[in-house]
C-alpha cells in the first residue's frame, strides 16, 4: 500500500541521513509526490502533474486543448465502439495501449492494412468493452528522448536523446544517438510551458510522416538509460542536485 510505503520510506531517510532520493519508477513518483517532505528532497512535480502526465489519454486531451491538435498524433479512447470503429478504417497503422501503464507494458502496433489484422482486433474489442486503452497514430519517423528540467513550465536545460525510428518495445534503451535537434527542443520548450512543468521529466516524442514533432508520453521518472548523457560532458545529476 501506498502509505506503508511512504511510512518505510520516511524511517529509512531519517534513519540513514539521506538528503536527496533520486526516483526511477512511475509507483514511486505517484506515492512520493503525495508527501510534500519528501517529494521536496526529490527531483518531482507536483502531485497533480504527476498524475496527469502518467495518465497517458488525459495526457493527450490536456496537449490538445492547451496547445492544439498539432502537438499529437491522432487518437481515440476505445470506449465508443463506432467511432473506434471509423477511426480503424481511417488509419493504416497505430499504437495500442493502455489509458495508464508504464513505459511499453501492455504496448502493441497494429497493422491496419491487414484485414486479418483490422477484423481481429475489431472482433475482441466488442467482445471486451469497453476497454482501458486507447489508439494512437503511429508515428513512423526517428523517436526522441528529452530528458528535461523544467522549473515553473520554464525549460531549464536538456539533453536529447534520438533512438532511432523503432519501438521501444522492451525497453531500457541500450543505444541511442545524442541529438541538437532544433525542433524537438523546441517541443519540448512548448510542452513544458503549456503544462506548467517542474522539475524532471522525460519528454518522449517521435516524428510523423510530414517531419513533425507529437507526443508518444512523458516520464516523471528517471530512466535507465539516462547515464548515456555522459555524451555531452555533463553529468545530468549534478544538474539535477
Amino acid at each position: 500500500a501506498s502509505d506503508d510505503y511512504l511510512d518505510h520510506l520516511r524511517k529509512i531517510v531519517e534513519n540513514e541521513g539521506i538528503s536527496f532520493i533520486f526516483v526511477c519508477s512511475d509507483e514511486e513518483a505517484l506515492a512520493i509526490s503525495k508527501d510534500s517532505n519528501l517529494s521536496s528532497i526529490t527531483h518531482l512535480d507536483s502531485h497533480e502533474n504527476i498524475k496527469l502526465v502518467l495518465n497517458k489519454f488525459s495526457l493527450h486531451e490536456k496537449i490538445d486543448a492547451s496547445l492544439g491538435t498539432g502537438y499529437t498524433p491522432r487518437y481515440i479512447r476505445n470506449t465508443d465502439y463506432e467511432s473506434v470503429q471509423d477511426f480503424v478504417h481511417s488509419i493504416n497503422h497505430c499504437i495500442l495501449r493502455p489509458v495508464k501503464g508504464r513505459g511499453s507494458k501492455g504496448l502493441k502496433f497494429l497493422d491496419f492494412t491487414s484485414t486479418d489484422v483490422k477484423t481481429k482486433f475489431l472482433d475482441n474489442l466488442s467482445a471486451n468493452f469497453p476497454s482501458n486503452t486507447f489508439l494512437t497514430e503511429y508515428l513512423p519517423g526517428d523517436k526522441y528522448s528529452v530528458d528535461s528540467l523544467f522549473k515553473n513550465g520554464r525549460l531549464m536545460t536538456c539533453m536529447i536523446r534520438n533512438n532511432g525510428p523503432s519501438i521501444k518495445y522492451h525497453p531500457p534503451t541500450v543505444f541511442a544517438e545524442t541529438s541538437t535537434d532544433s525542433d524537438v527542443y523546441r517541443y519540448a520548450l512548448s510542452i513544458g510551458k503549456a503544462l506548467n512543468l517542474s522539475g524532471f521529466h522525460q519528454i518522449e516524442c517521435g516524428k510523423s510522416a510530414d517531419g513533425s514533432v507529437k507526443l508518444i508520453e512523458i516520464n516523471p521518472r528517471l530512466d535507465a538509460t539516462l547515464p548515456i548523457t555522459i555524451c555531452y560532458n555533463q553529468n545530468f545529476y549534478d544538474c539535477i542536485l
